[in-house]
């Protein structure tokens, strides 16, 4: 079976079906930028007309159902008609009703289209084995008027591809062609079918790793020997460039760079994806979330690694996270309770230098970064009503919120300066230096799968965890279970998530991109605990 991306009007490939998503009274419609406005033009609107006067059903079908008509005048043989697009009052808001109300509503309306998609490819791959489709072009399904990041459709739609063979090794499909009309998403598409194409693969390589013969291992570790000096002389120039990097009065580029920690690359991402306002705001709003989420949950994590040292402020963390879903307010405050609580006490992050000094200067005064921060959730938390919003006020909002997010960019420029670590497994031990050797990911950039490298450490780091990594001071940072990395079904892939809240019992995820969800069970937790052992000593030099 293959699956390709193709750049193309859907209605004029030469397959055997085509899917048209459409709204669940299958009204087709005459917008151009639609597939099924492009349909109804090409057929004069005869195949709407048909669906209502050949095909016995109640309007509005519901979500994820399928149609199947021929194609009139189109060179495909069939077309699958999607409902995707339902009435926001009469089937939308009743489908996330339905849903666990501790989570926002908008939240729950993505996860009902994400549920729309899911159950429709699942409907279109079994109609194509019913039907004897071996050759099916698919769009990108609800990225149009829905306004869905069309990166997640991709691998929505590259998950379901791989259950359906998974479970149907007999399915009659031989080619499906994902289509788009840009050229910049159809090479991230083929992209990312090459990374779903290498999993096995990559799968096989982290074994093959762990039993590579004597006989590598020794030419890999005197290749090792022999970088071992040119590194050295490598760091120091390295630090020479850290510090000429530091002088310069240019922060807000450094959220430009490509290996921006991946939380941060996908909320810039976000940011700046749609031209529409009313799709911008709305896209700020989960930018906001994601920064604000990322940033605590570095305090958060630094606070575990200096010991819990404010017995007060461990039950108010403790009671915060137990409650439900933070919000963002709450996320904020947590960030800035943390940091008010170093100052206090003297001490400084282990790994994170900026803590607590970009939050919180002497005598209690807020930092600019903090400032900036609190200012843009103050702005996200005026935004209360779910409803469609007119293109006037939301690019009023986003005038007023454009340039906090700039010098929130600013004055947070060092933060973005670490890496964040994914510890795939150990691979060796160096015996002549005493040092562990871990094959690693950095999660960097935003949306794809980034590839293996080796990390060499003076000890054995836990597996499948996040840590953070300081390559300017050679410090590092579990950041466990603030942030996780973990499989999501949603994708078939690996997602980074940020703790949500957690019990005695449960820890609760929420992914950095929407509508994924990830939980522990039946461990006994008890997160922010005094302890001695790891105070640090007193330091107020900020």
């Amino acid at each position: 079976m293959q699956v390709e991306a193709i750049l193309e009007d859907i209605t004029d490939i030469e397959v055997d079906a085509i899917v048209n998503s459409c709204n669940t009274r299958m009204k087709f419609g005459n917008y151009q930028g639609s597939v099924s406005g492009v349909i109804n033009n090409r057929t004069n609107g005869r195949l709407e007309k048909k669906i209502y006067r050949e095909n016995f059903h109640n309007f509005p079908l519901p979500l994820g159902k399928i149609i199947i008509t021929d194609s009139d005048n189109l060179p495909c043989r069939k077309i699958l008609h999607l409902a995707t697009h339902g009435n926001f009052h009469k089937e939308w808001l009743p489908a996330a009703n339905k849903m666990d109300h501790s989570d926002s509503l908008e939240y729950r309306l993505e996860k009902v289209v994400i549920n729309t998609i899911q159950e429709g490819m699942k409907n279109i791959f079994s109609a194509c084995d019913d039907q004897e489709i071996s050759s099916l072009a698919v769009p990108l399904i609800g990225s149009g008027t829905l306004k869905l990041n069309p990166v997640l459709v991709v691998e929505i739609i590259l998950a379901k591809i791989d259950f359906h063979f998974e479970n149907n090794p007999d399915s009659r499909i031989e080619n499906i062609k994902i289509v788009t009309v840009e050229k910049t998403i159809k090479n991230l598409i083929n992209e990312l079918i090459q990374i779903n194409k290498n999993r096995v693969d990559n799968s096989y390589q982290k074994e093959k790793s762990k039993n590579e013969d004597v006989n590598y291992i020794k030419s890999i570790e005197d290749e090792n020997q022999r970088l071992k000096q040119e590194n050295s002389e490598l760091k120091e120039e390295l630090q020479k460039i850290h510090k000429i990097i530091w002088s310069k009065k240019e922060p807000t580029n450094l959220w430009k760079r490509l290996e921006l920690p991946a939380p941060l690359a996908y909320a810039q991402q976000l940011r700046v994806a749609e031209r529409d306002y009313v799709s911008g705001k709305f896209n700020m709003i989960s930018a906001i979330g994601i920064i604000t989420k990322y940033f605590s949950s570095l305090a958060c994590a630094e606070y575990i690694a200096c010991g819990c040292f404010d017995e007060i402020l461990n039950e108010d963390l403790n009671r915060e996270f137990k409650k439900g879903s933070l919000t963002d307010g709450t996320w904020n405050r947590i960030g800035y309770d943390i940091n008010k609580s170093f100052l206090k006490y003297g001490f400084t992050g282990t790994t994170v230098r900026e803590i607590p000094s970009i939050w919180t200067k002497i005598k209690g005064k807020e930092g600019k970064f903090y400032q900036h921060l609190k200012k843009l959730v103050e702005l996200r938390n005026e935004i209360h009503d779910t409803s469609p919003v007119d293109r006037s006020s939301a690019r009023q909002w986003l005038l007023k919120t454009t340039p906090e997010w700039d010098s929130m960019c600013e004055f947070s420029s060092e933060l973005t300066t670490y890496e964040i670590v994914y510890v795939d497994h150990l691979l060796r031990f160096d015996r002549q230096d005493k040092s562990f050797i871990h094959v690693i990911r950095k999660l960097s950039g935003g949306y794809f799968i980034p590839p293996t490298e080796e990390f060499r450490w003076e000890s054995d780091l836990d597996e499948e965890k996040l840590y953070l990594y300081d390559p300017r001071e050679n410090n590092i940072l579990p950041l466990h279970p603030f942030l996780t990395y973990e499989y999501s079904s949603v994708t078939n892939n690996k997602e980074s998530y940020c703790l949500e809240h957690f019990s005695s019992s449960k820890l609760q995820f929420r992914a950095f991109r929407m509508a994924h969800k990830h939980q522990i069970n039946g461990q006994e937790i008890s997160l922010f605990t005094y302890n001695e052992e790891n105070i640090p000593h007193q330091n107020t030099n900020f």
